[in-house]
């Protein structure tokens, strides 16, 4: 909010603005020239990654990244410290179907909708749609950091949307609260097709080769491996379709692959002399003022340059 207020104060005054935000990995930010970086755009260096395939080591960099953040390592946010495993269990004898909400006050959901007036209108057309298919079983994971992050616990939790406009729910129709320890990666394996608004998750179900339906305006959509609807009947259709057959709408992992490639390590840049010792509190960590000369450290050296030039911001990333 404040950084908005003094953004267009800078806007009215023709003054240009740098933005940044974390990467997904700790110590890495991304910067952008005029632009939200907490939006993660990539349309730009993304024409040129998606032609070109990964190599042995980056193939090999990604799965280790991967299997970390299944299991907690090396992610800004670890919510459990006793994550389950389990795998989930259906009511039906058809498709399984995981739909992953957004915290509602997220910089990646306020002002991203695209099929849906709002994340509430998209939770409530996938109940509604199944309801109507009783063989099928829909679970609603609610996101753990809706309780999880200290002090900022939301104000608009799902699960009372659910029950105050919903009702109660068909019996094929579960919902796993944001207390419950339950693991979303199991959760993703094991379904056929994955629902998401903006989440992360979604790309990381495309990683997996599960089909997965984007609702909002997010970062990774139409990047060729997601099924990304405009409005509320392409939703219903898009997922009736991906359930009679997920083979015929499978994602391109070898995209889906590279973009994730793009997202996690290329674009973002490390943060070198600072160091998060505690969530939201940073030290440094020299005390030379050679160290930041120029030519000394790429990582500062590619700061600088995302900082001074006037190019694209997003092309620069990957330079």
């Amino acid at each position: 909010l404040f950084e908005a207020v003094a953004w267009e104060v800078c806007r009215r005054r023709g003054i240009d603005v740098v933005t940044y935000e974390r990467g997904m990995i700790k110590e890495t930010l991304v910067v952008e020239r005029n632009s939200p970086a907490c939006l993660f755009d990539l349309d730009g260096p993304w024409l040129t990654r998606r032609s070109v395939p990964l190599d042995p080591a980056e193939e090999a960099r990604l799965d280790d990244y991967l299997d970390d953040r299944r299991h907690g390592r090396r992610t800004l946010d670890r919510f459990w410290g006793d994550a389950q495993f389990d795998d989930p269990t259906t009511a039906g004898t058809g498709r399984l179907v995981t739909l992953f909400t957004n915290l509602t006050w997220d910089s990646a959901v306020i002002g991203r909708e695209r099929a849906f007036p709002s994340i509430q209108d998209w939770l409530s057309t996938a109940v509604d749609l199944f309801a109507d298919r009783p063989q099928d079983t829909l679970l609603i994971r609610i996101h753990p950091a809706e309780v999880k992050l200290p002090g900022k616990q939301t104000r608009e939790p799902m699960l009372e949307v659910i029950g105050r406009e919903l009702g109660e729910l068909p019996p094929n129709v579960r919902v796993i609260e944001p207390t419950d320890p339950q693991s979303s990666y199991p959760l993703m394996e094991a379904s056929d097709l994955g629902l998401v608004y903006t989440s992360t998750t979604g790309l990381e179900l495309a990683l997996r080769g599960i089909p997965t339906v984007v609702a909002g305006e997010t970062h990774y959509r139409d990047k060729g491996f997601t099924l990304d609807v405009e409005d509320p009947e392409d939703f219903r259709a898009t997922v009736i379709r991906a359930i009679e057959d997920p083979a015929a709408v499978a994602p391109n992992q070898d995209l889906a692959r590279r973009y994730a490639h793009l997202f996690f390590f290329e674009a973002p840049v490390a943060s070198p002399g600072v160091e998060e010792h505690v969530q939201g509190l940073v030290r440094l960590t020299t005390d030379r003022l050679a160290d930041l000369a120029p030519g000394v450290n790429p990582d500062v050296d590619r700061i600088c340059d995302l900082i001074l030039h006037d190019d694209d911001a997003s092309t620069a990333q990957v330079a």
